[in-house]
């Protein structure tokens, strides 16, 4: 009997198949796989990844499809495809040419949990189409290879996302060779896995990978407790599951994107090694829809909505062969046994489960929006706590993205290809919307001085390490009516000679924006400020106004940034540079994804003289296309101020090192930001 649709699934799917929308997830499935079993061989002319990267997407989802609906053609495929991937060598079960292969004896990569995960889900689901001997032959590799492989990966002392997929790699096939200390293994792995995950549900590498690690609990949650339900008792989804909620939170929009197809795709704070595209993974959300309904409700009901939001409306679309290694997430071969446990989660957003428009998360991650379902979104990579799990970092402290009327006009790059020249380029603290800091020491060029990484978490002696600091710290994140402050210092990730970089965002929603930078160094310095302008689709329309000023607009918005300091180099126009920002990652160069060069707008302020300590504002409007012609900045006495068309709005922003007043010249309303002592800042009105 499967375990991966049980009888009671396939019972619920006989009943429910001809109701939308379990009807078109059923049928999209079912077409794919009858396509596929027309052909010989894993491969089809669809595929733009090696075998490796679509094999769970390709033989899993077609072994499900056999399970929904038996069909003899798409048996023989399955058949075809196990048989010939258990009888290649160990070295194809090791993975590509860039996984190491020098080991010995072997360890295994991503690659080969993938290959485990897939065969042991095409024997137990299309199990009736095999003859006795082919099984026994496909469960005896397993064991004998895929256990030990998995395993040895595990005995090293990594602590990241790829541990949770060699966990779910090890579950799957101990579970279906029936090899019982592996069984023990993955479900002392699952425990240790869980801490990776903040306790606030967000984490530390990325939106992507929180999906990824998700997606290897699961498997390894349901591998095991679909084996043996008494393990459940022993495994707790809680501290995953809590991930919808950021997740909830770093979802900025939806709607088409070109080169995607005509359905909308979401739009993610994607901080880190993070497309823009890469939603949470479908069967994710809907095992944590189903496995949590009956002690966390509402966590059950936001991860169904955003199934419903995300993943619904793309169900026909392709790409189909980039969910497991290019993080186009979609539904994949889990979702029939998990929507048939989660149909009677009613789904609600985020807005309806009173979540705050403001969000704070430990990983650092602060966004902030003026309504759900309004017109501006601000996300910041700024300080937080120590991070549980410290890998596919940039060196992006301070940065942020800002997104208007759907269009993103301060983005994130994203990443590319990790063996293209491009992904260091990604990761570069130059590549985002934050500062670096020169030294006019002599040198031709002056030193740079850029964000350290740090250092991976990692077990020592099988006993994890304490979570590691990321170098920043949380200053503030209020929000007082329609004014949020969020304030971060990260002085250490650059090192000496710089000993402050407290950066504040002063949000008047949904228009209005200032972002206040107070430097402390050791000896004079040159401030550079980066500025990450969107124009992936060539769509950007942009005019420099040197040396202070940038009119930016794409679709229906505007942007008009203004640095607002008298110390500004006049050469800042030649510091334009066309650069790249990405969608979503694939694992070979020059694939669609991966922007071109120009997809990006580089722009740079520089200070004109080094100084020991600076205190610098940009002021920023977003609006309408045409609306945003119409504000100005005024450099008045008592600080700096924007202007609305009309003059209908006039924001002032007066700031020293230690207090900040916000105001609104026509109403005479006022807000004060001040260091109350121990750099811990507070915002209240006047």
């Amino acid at each position: 009997m499967s375990i991966f649709l049980n009888e009671q699934e396939a019972q619920w799917w006989k009943a429910n198949k001809g109701s939308d929308p379990a009807a078109s997830l059923r049928w999209s499935m079912l077409q794919r796989a009858d396509e596929r079993a027309t052909r010989p061989g894993l491969m089809d002319e669809h595929a733009t990844v090696d075998w490796w990267h679509l094999i769970v997407e390709y033989l899993a989802e077609a072994a499900m499809a056999y399970r929904l609906q038996p069909s003899e053609q798409v048996g023989r495929w399955v058949v075809g495809v196990v048989n010939d991937v258990v009888r290649r060598d160990e070295s194809d079960w090791v993975g590509p040419w860039f996984r190491d292969h020098s080991l010995k004896p072997s360890s295994g990569w991503l690659e080969t949990a993938h290959v485990c995960v897939a065969v042991a889900a095409a024997i137990d689901l299309a199990g009736g189409a095999f003859t006795e001997a082919e099984l026994t032959e496909a469960r005896q590799v397993l064991g004998e290879r895929g256990v030990p492989l998995c395993t040895r990966w595990l005995d090293q002392d990594m602590y990241f996302n790829q541990r949770c997929i060699l966990g779910a790699g090890l579950a799957a096939a101990a579970v279906a060779a029936e090899e019982a200390a592996g069984i023990e293994r993955a479900t002392r792995e699952f425990q240790l896995c869980t801490d990776m995950f903040q306790p606030d549900g967000s984490y530390g590498e990325s939106s992507q990978y929180a999906s990824y690690a998700a997606w290897g609990m699961m498997v390894m949650y349901e591998s095991l407790v679909r084996h043996d339900e008494a393990l459940a008792e022993q495994l707790s989804i809680d501290r995953y599951a809590r991930c919808v909620r950021w997740w909830a939170a770093n979802l900025m929009y939806l709607k088409p994107m070109s080169g995607w197809g005509a359905a909308p795709r979401a739009r993610m704070v994607n901080f880190n090694d993070s497309g823009a595209i890469a939603a949470p993974d479908g069967d994710v959300l809907l095992h944590i829809a189903a496995r949590a309904k009956s002690h966390l409700p509402e966590v059950a009901a936001l991860a169904r909505w955003l199934f419903d939001q995300v993943h619904l409306p793309l169900l026909a679309q392709g790409p189909f062969d980039r969910a497991s290694f290019g993080f186009v997430t979609r539904p994949g071969f889990l979702a029939p046994a998990l929507w048939a446990n989660a149909s009677d989660v009613s789904p609600q957003s985020a807005e309806a489960l009173g979540m705050s428009v403001m969000q704070a998360y430990s990983n650092g991650n602060v966004i902030v929006r003026d309504e759900w379902a309004g017109q501006t979104v601000l996300a910041i990579r700024g300080g937080g706590e120590p991070v549980h799990v410290h890998s596919h970092q940039h060196a992006d402290l301070n940065s942020f993205i800002l997104a208007h009327r759907r269009e993103r006009m301060l983005l994130d790059p994203g990443h590319s290809c990790y063996r293209g020249q491009p992904v260091r380029h990604d990761r570069s603290t130059i590549a985002h919307n934050t500062c670096t800091f020169e030294l006019p020491n002599g040198t031709t060029p002056p030193t740079m001085t850029h964000q350290e990484v740090g250092q991976r978490r990692r077990l020592v002696d099988g006993e994890l390490e304490p979570p590691v600091p990321r170098g920043g710290r949380r200053l503030l994140a209020e929000r007082l009516n329609a004014v949020s402050v969020i304030g971060s210092e990260c002085a250490d990730v650059y090192g000496q000679p710089i000993r402050r970089f407290a950066r504040f965002w002063v949000f008047v929603a949904p228009r209005v924006l200032f972002v206040v930078d107070h430097v402390v160094a050791d000896e004079p310095v040159l401030v550079n400020w980066h500025w990450l302008l969107n124009n992936r689709d060539g769509q950007l329309q942009m005019k420099f106004v040197p040396p202070d000023r940038v009119v930016a607009r794409r679709g229906e918005a505007g942007m008009k940034l203004f640095h607002a300091s008298e110390n500004v180099s006049p050469s800042c126009a030649r510091l334009m540079r066309h650069t790249y920002v990405h969608d979503a990652y694939h694992p070979k160069p020059a694939q669609l994804g991966e922007g071109l060069s120009g997809s990006g707008v580089s722009l740079q302020f520089r200070q004109r003289d080094a100084v020991a300590e600076s205190l610098t504002v940009h002021a920023i409007a977003v609006d309408s296309f045409g609306q945003v012609a119409g504000w100005h900045l005024r450099r008045q006495d008592d600080g700096v101020g924007l202007e609305s068309p009309g003059a209908a709005e006039h924001w002032t922003l007066q700031a020293s090192a230690g207090r900040m007043v916000l105001r609104e010249q026509g109403s005479g309303r006022a807000w004060q930001i001040a260091d109350a002592g121990g750099d811990t800042w507070s915002l209240r009105s006047e």
